[in-house]
């Protein structure tokens, strides 16, 4: 009895085998599994999303499972790792590519390996230009079914055109980082307004003459520009608002060029951002830490604010010009310079009203990028396969209704701090099959 059911038991798993094989190599070639794995989730979110597109443009039909696919597009992302001088494998410089692409085309019916190749990047961004190039790499060895060379006359090429969404992490890594380190070439143009205080006829300089009349200096309103150098950080504590603190060294004074005046400000800045540039009007308060010689009592405190436009420069930062006005609180009070000779002692200090007009360029290092939350997540992925499915022609209506969801949550919440999204237009050649 039990040989019997031995036996019985071997001949129905024979037969499952039997079956399961035949299945396996009846499978069309145009069924494909795209598995990926990577620590990075923003990284392996946006290259399943780009190689299932790049599947449905190209004709195959993106599984669910291993089992119900000819092939596997495998693909694996790494941190990139040298070797240093004592022989140790460590983590790549700044300046070299920061991860692996590890990708392999498999057969699914004995596991075989058909071709694996490595690819080095470092900003998401820059992968859009390559990972059609990656798919096809890997699938040109993918034979074709034998109905598509029967029916290959009659294969249709067709221009179709995707709205993929672009992540702002991916596409805007410039604009959204927790912290920047800002360097500028500063030049404030200050603006002495001369003040009547003790002038004869509110503008003179005086002294008296033997005769008894007065001999008469007049003055002018001065204008100073003092060149020098900014060095700032700016905290960037949520997506519309940042607080920056900087550090201002200008040279110059009334009576020399190398005068180093010392200053600091705290600025608070609210982000306009588009896809291009990025526009922070901001108010700012200002300190100054020393006077020069020249004035007897200069004012500590100015209020004021600006603008500062950036654009986009390189993978972590950008480039800035900045223009603000600040006004100074109190009056800077002058030595008269002519009183040493007694030339026009009288009055013995001059009054003035200060303000300033400071222009800046540089650059701005971001570090630490800001996240999206997992809705806005949640509802990118949702549009990536429902823009899969578009170009495949089947459109699941799971993935629609998960979209409609997310922008009803996203409208409802507005505690959490959410990236805006941006799409980017790009144009696929894909061969649809009659």
């Amino acid at each position: 009895m039990r040989k019997q059911l031995f036996f019985t038991n071997l001949m129905t798993l024979s037969l499952f085998l039997a079956v399961t094989s035949i299945y396996a190599q009846n499978i069309p070639n145009k069924f494909l599994y795209i598995d990926g794995s990577g620590q990075r989730r923003d990284h392996l979110e946006f290259f399943t999303a780009n190689f299932k597109i790049e599947a449905a443009a190209a004709g195959y039909t993106v599984t669910n499972t291993k089992n119900d696919a000819a092939f596997t597009f495998k693909f694996v992302i790494l941190p990139n790792m040298v070797v240093d001088r004592r022989g140790n494998w460590v983590p790549a410089p700044p300046n070299d590519n920061q991860f692996l692409l590890q990708v392999s085309l498999i057969n699914n019916i004995n596991d075989y390996e058909i071709l694996n190749f490595d690819f080095f990047y470092t900003d998401l961004a820059e992968m859009y230009e390559y990972t059609q190039f990656i798919f096809n790499r890997a699938t040109i060895y993918i034979p074709p079914d034998k109905e598509t060379i029967v029916e290959v006359e009659k294969i249709v090429e067709k221009e179709i055109e995707v709205e993929i969404p672009v992540p702002a992490e991916m596409d805007r890594l410039w604009q959204n980082k927790w912290l920047y380190l800002k360097l500028a070439f500063y030049y404030p143009i200050s603006f002495y307004r001369l003040q009547s205080e003790g002038l004869h006829g509110d503008r003179s300089l005086w002294n008296e003459t033997s005769s008894g009349g007065k001999e008469l200096n007049p003055l002018e309103h001065t204008i100073l520009p003092k060149p020098g150098a900014t060095v700032g950080l700016e905290f960037q504590f949520v997506k519309f608002m940042a607080l920056g603190v900087n550090f201002h060294l200008s040279l110059g004074d009334f009576s020399t060029s190398i005068f180093p005046n010392l200053e600091g400000s705290a600025s608070l800045l609210f982000n306009i951002k588009t896809k291009y540039f990025m526009l922070q009007p901001y108010g700012s308060f200002l300190m100054s830490f020393n006077k020069s010689d020249d004035f007897e009592l200069f004012p500590k405190f100015a209020v004021g604010g600006g603008l500062q436009v950036g654009v986009r420069g390189g993978k972590i930062g950008s480039f800035f010009i900045d223009v603000n006005f600040m006004y100074y609180l109190d009056q800077p009070i002058r030595h008269n310079p002519f009183i040493r000779g007694n030339l026009f002692p009288f009055p013995p200090v001059i009054h003035y009203k200060l303000f300033t007009v400071g222009i800046s360029a540089g650059y701005r290092f971001g570090f630490v990028d800001r996240k999206p939350s997992r809705r806005q997540l949640a509802r990118e992925e949702a549009k990536l396969a429902l823009d899969s499915e578009e170009i495949a022609g089947v459109i699941d209506p799971e993935n629609i209704e998960n979209i409609k969801s997310a922008e009803v949550i996203e409208e409802a919440s507005t505690e959490e701090d959410v990236t805006e999204p941006d799409t980017r237009s790009r144009r696929r050649s894909s061969r649809n099959r009659n």
